[in-house]
């Protein structure tokens, strides 16, 4: 489940495992790939993963590599780093990252309990990413709370 301690989930292939899910103060395996997870997470909340990401995709005006607002009204957004179909996909939480590092092809994330984790993609990635979450994040908070046409 995707909480607000949740820093990340990596696709992994360990064992019957399938999922690690960094949080900040713990580490855990799961043996549900990322978006069973994230599916999971919706739900939970009142959602469809799939709706989520229409909304997203709505606000963005494109479909790739498309953020999850798990639970809006609380902050919780997590973004891929990769396609869904990337076996090394890696889902990252939009609130938990203090900054992002280049490391030439290779990026070293930073969260906010000071740990870190190196990611086998560009920062310019990982900067494009977060923007498109930061647009979806501020499009919602827009329908949910300004849009005057609405209410």
């Amino acid at each position: 489940m995707v909480t607000r301690n949740t820093k990340a989930l990596l696709t992994v292939n360990e064992g019957q495992y399938r999922t690690k899910i960094l949080e900040f103060e713990k580490e855990c395996y799961s043996i549900q790939k990322p978006l069973h997870i994230l599916e999971k997470s919706c739900l939970r909340f009142g959602a469809t993963l799939a709706g989520r990401r229409r909304a997203a995709a709505s606000l963005l005006g494109t479909n790739n590599m498309l953020p999850a607002p798990v639970k809006p009204l609380y902050g919780l957004y997590m973004f891929p780093i990769a396609s869904d179909k990337n076996e090394h996909n890696i889902w990252l939480s939009y609130y938990a990252i203090k900054h992002c590092v280049s490391l030439g092809k290779y990026a070293m994330i930073h969260f906010n309990d000071d740990s870190t984790l190196e990611v086998h993609v560009s920062a310019r990635i990982i900067d494009n990413q977060r923007k498109k979450t930061a647009q979806v994040i501020a499009g919602m908070a827009y329908q949910l709370f300004l849009n005057p046409d609405e209410g």
